[in-house]
C-alpha cells in the first residue's frame, strides 16, 4: 500500500485559498519525508500513540468502485454516477487502525520514491514523488447488512472480494493502473443482530382539534 492523505496545510493553503504553495524542504531523507504521509488515528484520551491505519471513507470509496462489477439482481451495485451500497451495507468505524502496531503506534515502511511529471504552464516538469510504502499490513472493520433489501451474504463477500483485487486502496491501485493496495479476506465474523422495532406514533385530528398549522396547510 501507498499512502498519500492530501491533507498537507501548504497544499490546503494554495488549493482553498488561492496562496503561494511554500518552498518545500530538501533536508530531509526519503524515509523522513515518507514518515509524514501517513494516515494516523487520533490520539487516544489517555494519551496513547496515534496508530498507523486508513481512514475507512478509503474502503468504502473502493467498495463504491467494485460495485460497478458485481449485481445485486440484475442490476449493478453501482455505476459511474451512482451507488446503493448504503441502501444495505452501514459502516459503523471511522478508521482502520492496522493490527500489531509497536508502542508507537507503527508497523513497518519504506520511503517509495518515484518519477513523476508536472504540468506547469502547459510544460511536464520532472518531479520526485515520495510516498510510504507499507509492503504487509493487516486490519479488521465491522459492515451492518440489512438482510431485508434483497442482497446477500455473499453479494457483499464477492463486492469485498472485487474490491480487494480491482480496485485497491490509496495510491497507485489498480483502478488507477497501478499494483498497490490489493488486499484478500482472511477471515469472516458473523454475529446476527436482534432487529429494534420502531413505533412511529400516527396521530389522527378532528378539523376542530388539528393545530393551526396543519388547518392552514389542509385549507380548512
Amino acid at each position: 500500500m501507498l499512502q498519500n492523505p492530501g491533507n498537507d496545510p501548504d497544499f490546503l493553503d494554495t488549493v482553498l485559498r488561492q496562496r503561494q504553495q511554500s518552498q518545500k524542504r530538501t533536508d530531509w531523507t526519503v524515509q523522513e519525508e515518507a514518515g509524514t504521509k501517513l494516515y494516523r488515528s487520533e490520539s487516544e484520551a489517555d494519551d496513547s500513540p496515534s496508530k498507523m491505519g486508513f481512514p475507512m471513507q478509503n474502503l468504502i470509496a473502493c467498495l463504491v468502485g467494485a460495485g460497478r462489477y458485481v449485481k445485486s439482481g440484475k442490476n449493478q451495485i453501482s455505476t459511474a454516477k451512482s451507488t446503493t451500497l448504503f441502501e444495505f451495507l452501514d459502516f459503523p468505524e471511522d478508521f482502520c487502525v492496522f493490527k500489531d502496531v509497536d508502542k508507537d503506534g507503527n508497523i513497518p515502511y519504506y520511503g517509495f520514491l518515484a518519477k513523476g511529471n508536472l504540468d506547469s504552464g502547459g510544460k511536464k516538469v520532472a518531479v520526485a514523488i515520495t510516498r510510504p510504502r507499507i509492503p504487509h499490513w493487516e486490519t479488521s472493520f465491522t459492515v451492518r447488512l440489512d438482510t431485508k433489501r434483497g442482497v446477500s451474504r455473499d453479494t457483499v463477500v464477492a463486492l469485498v472480494e472485487t474490491a480487494g483485487r480491482k480496485i485497491g486502496l490509496c495510491d497507485w491501485n489498480p483502478i488507477h493502473r497501478g499494483r498497490f493496495g490489493r488486499f484478500v479476506i482472511s477471515k469472516m465474523e458473523i454475529l446476527p443482530v436482534k432487529d429494534a422495532k420502531v413505533e412511529i406514533p400516527v396521530v389522527e385530528y378532528e378539523a376542530a382539534d388539528a393545530p393551526v398549522e396543519l388547518r392552514e396547510l389542509a385549507g380548512v
